[in-house]
């Protein structure tokens, strides 16, 4: 059945009409291709950590938010030092990529660390040759996601040629 017709019929699965949920911006998304592996490669800690920088990202994926506001945010989070190893791993996997850089705008020139969420091509790489995913997740993930991005540019032409 072609995605099309999935979604027709789950509209008819929706419980409260009144109470969708629409993606608009400050909506965090994490793509298709990482449903199979995500929970495999990242602890529940380290996710957490991975969803909660998520929630700062612009519409550029990237973001610079204090440890010690990520630790505000964080339930059983005292101290923002007790992120630094759960913000390593999604780093060393892929997930993010994270600088320390001078915030341009700003007099102060005391660097941040800023993070930016890479492309899904990226972060699958990353895992494959570092050895946290096969080569046939890496393959199934990577066809998952060229799968999305083919329905992607079917639904984009038809908006167009509408």
């Amino acid at each position: 059945m072609s995605s099309e017709k999935v979604a027709k019929n789950n509209r008819l699965l929706i419980i409260d009409q009144k109470n969708v949920l629409t993606q608009r911006p400050g909506y965090l998304a994490i793509p298709w291709a990482f449903k199979r592996i995500i929970n495999k490669v990242l602890t529940p800690r380290e996710l957490a950590v991975y969803v909660q920088i998520g929630f700062y990202m612009d519409k550029n994926e990237v973001c610079f938010p204090s440890l010690d506001q990520l630790a505000a945010d964080m339930h059983g989070v005292s101290r923002g030092n007790q992120l630094s190893a759960p913000i390593g791993k999604p780093v060393d996997k892929g997930f993010l990529l994270k600088r320390k850089r001078a915030l341009p705008w700003r007099a102060e020139k005391y660097k941040k660390l800023v993070f930016q969420r890479p492309a899904v091509e990226h972060t699958l790489r990353t895992l494959r040759i570092r050895g946290y995913i096969t080569q046939e997740e890496y393959k199934a993930a990577s066809e998952e996601w060229g799968k999305a991005g083919e329905r992607t540019r079917v639904k984009s032409k038809k908006s167009v040629t509408a």
